[in-house]
């Protein structure tokens, strides 16, 4: 018997930031991944942003999210040794007259200012219609994609990956301990996605899983090295390429890329890009999103202190990934309490478990 501290189902973000962060404290973790057959983090854009929306909100705990994205990520880089995090500004783009009053009422509260650059910008060349827009400077954007790969490559390295279906009757479970296969461990954290609705221990906590696409572009004439958001977004990763979207259907939960969400993306980018494109490329992903309240889900399960879950990161993932799975790991490392807005033994979940 192989004896780790950590079984790690699902390699997504949630599951490659968690790993890296436990071997970075020393743990010794077995990631259990079924090749990313079903990961939304590879059509996943990695937006580390302050101010999201239509309506221009900023995401609970946005500033300890902040303090803990532009820390992690770079002392992840620093462990796997390479790059694949940046800060970098948004140009958000207004889209109506209604969005541009809002925007002069969230300003006015000045609870905004410590986010932003400019708050004034130069149109934006294209023939859209204007209504102004401002300049985020804390942002960033995480390559997903290309950490997800280096993690991988990481683990295989250190014998620390085993791809695999995940079949549950194959984990026996006791007081001190999880068995799965030859490895035992002291618990087991599921970080499975919207794959979470077929888990035995946490399929109670319903999801409202979205459907997400996104586009590689080739645009020799985008030079901005901005992340541009106007409806979609739009910018160039550090490896040159040119990525946008996103879309949202909550239906045909797959990872096969459509022809209608193409067009949409296609149709919104010519509204106000000012240059021409052809498309290259076309990924998409089902983000794992929780239906009571749209919050990551992290914690012990309310019965059983071997078993874990890391899931509905939404597509604030980027964003909330290093603040959860710290505070999930000084829950199971240290008893410190997990924030009640993400803890999976909220109220709210299991009031929704009793109802349903």
């Amino acid at each position: 018997m192989r004896e780790v501290d950590y079984l790690i189902v699902g390699q997504g973000l949630a599951g490659s930031v968690l790993a890296c962060l436990l071997q970075m404290a020393r743990k010794k973790v077995l990631v259990i991944d079924n090749a990313h057959r079903t990961a939304a983090s590879l059509a996943a854009a990695g937006i580390v942003n302050p101010i999201t929306g239509r309506r221009l909100n900023r995401p609970l705990l946005i500033d300890a999210l902040l303090v803990d994205a532009f820390s992690i990520y770079p002392s992840i880089e620093q462990f796997l040794g390479t790059s694949f995090f940046r800060r970098t500004k948004v140009l958000r783009l207004l889209e109506s007259a209604e969005e541009q009053e809002r925007w002069k009422v969230r300003l006015s509260t000045g609870d905004y200012a410590k986010y932003l650059g400019s708050v004034e910008c130069p149109r934006f060349p294209s023939d859209c219609p204007w209504f102004g827009g401002f300049e985020i400077a804390m942002a960033g954007q995480l390559d997903v994609p290309t950490f997800v790969h280096h993690t991988r490559n990481a683990l295989a390295a250190r014998d620390s990956l085993v791809e695999s279906e995940f079949e549950y009757d194959e984990m026996s479970l006791s007081d001190i301990s999880v068995q799965w296969r030859e490895y035992t461990a002291k618990s087991v954290i599921f970080c499975e996605g919207y794959k979470l609705a077929e888990n035995p221990f946490f399929k109670a906590i319903k999801l409202n899983p979205a459907k997400g696409e996104m586009l590689t572009l080739r645009a020799p004439g985008f030079t901005d090295d901005r992340i541009i958001q106007r409806g979609k977004w739009l910018f160039r990763t550090s490896l040159g390429e040119v990525k946008t979207g996103t879309t949202y259907t909550w239906d045909r939960l797959d990872e096969l890329p459509t022809q209608a969400a193409r067009e949409e993306i296609e149709r919104s980018i010519r509204g106000f890009a000012g240059f021409d494109f052809e498309v290259i490329g076309h990924s998409a992903g089902v983000r794992p999103v929780i239906r009571v309240d749209n919050r990551p889900v992290i914690g012990t399960h309310p019965n059983n202190s071997r078993v874990a879950i890391f899931n509905g990161l939404g597509s604030k993932g980027a964003l909330q990934a290093p603040f959860a799975s710290k505070q999930l790991i000084d829950n199971l490392e240290k008893g410190l309490t997990i924030h009640p807005q993400f803890d999976v033994c909220r109220k709210s979940l299991w009031q929704q478990r009793r109802s349903a």
